[in-house]
């Protein structure tokens, strides 16, 4: 398992950009109001609903009832945030950043590198959980709306399943990211239909074999790129190009350790691999 974790770093580092934000920008420098964040905010939710239309899947019903009754905006303010309501039991902030906040104090939550990110943001009592979008790529509804979905499963897991808004240990949060993982990757299944599964098969039976020793070679996951962009194409940007990537190499290891990999406590060894994947994971969004 130690091999294909090397492997699946080294793809992912050197084909894909995991975590890292690379793609077209499409912000002015004009100053934004707070109805626009709002309507930028809603903009991400609608991918949710163009989702749900595809898929048919009852989660995302329930995602979506979550963010219309529990979410709240809230405006990054001078060292704090400011709620546009009062928080009730079972609400959580949610807030979009814009390059406007780059000089603000906000600029070490807007430069870390993932376009959505959820998890509890202060500490002691004053611990809120939020949900931060950002707008630096462009994405079509369908990557918005799985995106979005993948955060809201966070959110759900923190204050229904979880019923803490404490930052999670490094065990448990990989856990996490791999249970959100494969209800996203699953949406990406549905809608992706045959031809994906299809690319995702070939894509796990390589990883399998590189690392049973049956073949020493794997291609560059580069090669994928015009087929995934025609299956979910096309892109809005490259960086959307990427998101599609990573999606597809996480799915694909997935499906190797399922599929590949019996006697093992499968879900463990994913929640390994994904904290080798990601060495940031055990301190995403704990910033005050």
């Amino acid at each position: 398992m130690k091999k294909l974790i090397a492997l699946f770093i080294l793809i992912l580092l050197s084909g894909i950009g995991f975590f890292v934000y690379v793609g077209h920008t499409y912000e002015s420098q004009k100053p934004i109001t707070p109805q626009e964040r709002v309507d930028l905010t809603n903009d991400k939710a609608n991918g949710l609903n163009e989702v749900y239309l595809r898929t048919k899947n009852e989660e995302i019903l329930t995602l979506l009832k979550m963010f219309k009754e529990h979410a709240i905006l809230a405006l990054p303010g001078e060292n704090t945030f400011i709620p546009q309501r009062k928080i009730e039991t079972g609400d959580f902030l949610i807030m979009m950043l814009t390059r406007e906040d780059m000089m603000s104090p906000w600029k070490g939550v807007y430069d870390f590198p993932d376009v959505f990110s959820t998890g509890p943001i202060g500490e002691g009592e004053n611990t809120q959980l939020f949900l931060v979008l950002k707008k630096k790529e462009l994405f079509s509804d369908i990557t918005n709306g799985i995106l979005f979905a993948h955060e809201l499963e966070h959110v759900k897991f923190y204050l229904y399943l979880n019923k803490n808004t404490k930052p999670l240990d490094k065990d448990s949060l990989c856990r996490e990211e791999v249970r959100a993982h494969t209800f996203s990757n699953n949406l990406f299944l549905q809608i992706g239909g045959q031809e994906y599964q299809k690319i995702v098969d070939a894509r796990a039976k390589e990883y399998a074999d590189y690392f049973l020793n049956v073949d020493g070679k794997i291609s560059p996951s580069s090669q994928y790129s015009s087929k995934l962009n025609k299956i979910f194409g096309p892109p809005l940007s490259s960086g959307e190009t990427k998101r599609w990537l990573t999606a597809f190499e996480i799915t694909s290891v997935f499906q190797a350790i399922d599929n590949y990999y019996p006697g093992v406590d499968k879900d463990m060894e994913k929640a390994r691999l994904y904290c080798e994947m990601d060495p940031s994971a055990n301190s995403r969004i704990s910033r005050k």
